[in-house]
């Protein structure tokens, strides 16, 4: 074997074009996976290694509650900010019963299946969960307290897209997977409770239950204005509310979100189905008048509705959200005029497209 001494001249990784070893970094990249530990050892060989490896490292991120105060050492390297395009952010919501309810005893335990059978039954309104939405307004405040230290020349051109993914099950969610796997016939404790008495579920009661069970009821994550105060994230150009979240978020929630982003041109809100039609019909309403709150940097709106048309009752669009989208795409486009007179042009081509509850409610400017 030749010393390295006695190698042909030219083989060296310095003597070939920079395009071509451009061309090979970009390829290794590519094939080593973003979670493998030999990609940030790659960024120690050279320094020229550095950006390619770390814009691929870093142009999409999903990070939970705990993570943040590693994010935020991650990123006191400011050169990475520029790579960052995506964010995928993981509130830690509550994973305890955070609804004190009534409780019916068989030998001494919970009858968890009574308690949600009368949740679903007397359920009238829509209800915050106090726990999880104190938790959610604390994350949210960690995250846009670490973002809004970003200098926006410091950051992606185009903006970072925030994603709000919300995977973790409540505990009724949590308890219908677990009931819906037991055989055998279904009772409820009915009645006062001093002298209940049992009562067996139709299967297709039962299937119902278990349904809004899954769907959390009526419940609803809600934002103490509090915990994001004053802390106004100037980097964030794209806000995704996904629809695999476990938990609806309330409208005025979602505009609190929204008022800490004074450069948001796009959101993408994919809503949850609800267990009964007034519950969606309230949401919708309290979502018509919290639009007039949202940011005036707003170009794109699209509010997806899961498909609910199976459900006894639904309707196929809401003529309150339609009117209220209207209205907010002319002031949109008035203030477009008035605050950017460059680009007044673009009130030509304002279009606003309302459609039915399962597809997306959609507004350009």
């Amino acid at each position: 074997m030749q010393s390295p001494s006695q190698r042909a001249p030219g083989t060296s990784w310095y003597s070939l074009p920079w395009d071509i070893r451009y061309d090979i970094l970009i390829l290794v990249a590519d094939m080593t996976g973003k979670e493998s530990p030999s990609r940030a050892g790659y960024t120690r060989v050279a320094k020229e290694w550095v950006p390619i490896f770390e814009s691929r490292t870093f142009s999409s991120l999903r990070i939970l509650r705990r993570d943040i105060s590693r994010f935020e050492e991650i990123f006191l390297i400011k050169r990475r900010r520029r790579y960052l395009q995506h964010l995928t952010f993981v509130p830690d919501l509550c994973r305890m019963d955070p609804f004190p309810q009534i409780k019916f005893c068989e030998k001494g335990k919970k009858h968890h299946l009574t308690e949600m059978f009368y949740i679903h039954k007397v359920g009238a309104t829509p209800k915050s969960c106090p726990e999880d939405s104190a938790q959610f307004s604390n994350d949210m405040g960690c995250l846009f307290h670490e973002l809004a230290k970003w200098n926006p020349r410091q950051s992606c051109p185009s903006g970072i897209s925030l994603k709000i993914l919300i995977p973790d099950k409540s505990f009724w969610q949590r308890r219908a997977l677990k009931l819906r796997q037991q055989s055998g016939p279904n009772y409820v404790w009915w009645g006062a409770v001093h002298d209940p008495e049992i009562r067996q579920l139709t299967d297709s009661y039962f299937e119902e239950v278990m349904n809004a069970a899954s769907l959390n009821f009526h419940h609803y994550l809600t934002i103490h204005p509090w915990a994001i105060r004053r802390k106004m994230v100037d980097v964030v150009s794209s806000l995704f509310i996904s629809g695999e979240n476990t938990h609806r978020i309330d409208a005025r929630a979602v505009a609190c979100i929204m008022n800490c982003l004074p450069c948001l041109r796009t959101i993408t809100w994919k809503v949850m189905p609800f267990t009964r039609q007034r519950f969606e019909d309230a949401f919708y309403e309290g979502l018509s008048k919290t639009i007039r709150e949202w940011p005036t940097s707003l170009e794109t709106i699209k509010i997806y509705q899961m498909d609910t048309s199976s459900r006894t009752g639904a309707k196929q669009s809401h003529p309150l959200l339609s009117s209220s989208l209207a209205v907010r795409s002319q002031q949109i486009a008035i203030l477009n005029k008035l605050l950017r007179p460059n680009h007044a042009h673009r009130d030509d081509s304002l279009s606003m497209e309302v459609r039915p509850t399962y597809a997306p409610y959609s507004l350009q400017t």
